[in-house]
């Protein structure tokens, strides 16, 4: 469903709640849509439905600019061609039941799902303990405590 509001194409996407990225979730959000305002580049994966928002709970990703609060698009159907040592993913780790976004690493025959905060340990797993969910692919940012949108951070990340 697309809605048009104020000029902005506004797109009805797939939000699965909150995603841990430093700490475990006490509370999962149940899955449902909501609108968001999306750039023209993303429309056609919109349409298709390729796409979900997660919202960061934690603060493993600071390193590279996603704070705790900030919600991601997260592209739903993708190639291994498309991961490399610098994608943060959103993984799903059956040992732990937990989902968690994380910069992926490889090494050797294993994946280190990096932290990008010296306060939370890496995670290092063989890839057929994990299933990668979506690769995220844009940063809609959240305003800090203080209203702030831009934290005065230069991210490494490519948006």
């Amino acid at each position: 469903m697309i809605l048009k509001e104020n000029g902005l194409m506004l797109f009805e996407v797939e939000n699965e709640g909150f995603v841990a990225a430093g700490r475990t979730l006490a509370f999962p959000a149940p899955e449902s849509t909501s609108f968001v305002a999306l750039p023209e580049r993303l429309l056609n994966l919109a349409q298709k439905g390729m796409i979900k928002t997660l919202t960061i709970s934690g603060n493993s990703l600071s390193g590279v600019g996603i704070f705790d609060g900030d919600r991601v698009v997260c592209k739903k159907a993708f190639s291994k061609k498309e991961i490399n040592n610098n994608t943060i993913c959103i993984i799903y780790i059956p040992a732990l039941g937990e989902t968690v976004a994380k910069k992926i690493r490889f090494a050797g025959g294993h994946l280190i799902l990096k932290s990008c905060n010296g306060e939370v340990s890496d995670m290092k797993v063989k890839p057929d303990e994990v299933e990668i969910r979506g690769i995220v692919i844009e940063l809609l940012r959240s305003p800090d405590d203080l209203g702030r949108f831009d934290r005065g951070y230069e991210s490494e990340f490519p948006f």
